[in-house]
């Protein structure tokens, strides 16, 4: 049973612990992620992250975007926690963060790559 014992992989989702402010803006933050990441562009610039480092220029040849509108969205998904830019030398490149919203982004990512169709 799911419910009020939590996940079942264990690990309890402490929802009903919290005050119905603190449930309401905690719901707010996943919903403005979720919301963010079903963006097609997004969504892709988050499962391309999600198998490793990428540059803008990586980006823009994988995506067939401009940079940009690339650099709105990463900008987007760095502020909402899903990427991290990593600077060597001149060169930035873009990762997954490893906090709550870029784990949420690699299970959606690992779904989105594990379906068969439509």
């Amino acid at each position: 049973m799911v419910g009020a014992m939590g996940d079942p992989r264990g690990t309890p989702c402490r929802a009903a612990a919290l005050s119905p402010a603190e449930l309401g803006e905690r719901a707010g933050a996943v919903a403005a992620l979720l919301e963010a990441l079903a963006d097609p562009r997004r969504l892709a610039i988050a499962c391309l992250v999600a198998e490793g480092r990428y540059s803008l220029a990586e980006f823009v040849a994988k995506l067939d975007i401009d940079r940009s509108t690339l650099s709105e969205e990463l900008a987007l998904l760095q502020e909402l926690g899903v990427v991290e830019p990593c600077r060597i030398s001149r060169r930035i490149s873009y990762g997954l963060a490893a906090t709550g919203p870029g784990q949420l982004a690699a299970a959606i990512c690992a779904l989105f790559c594990a379906a068969s169709g439509p």
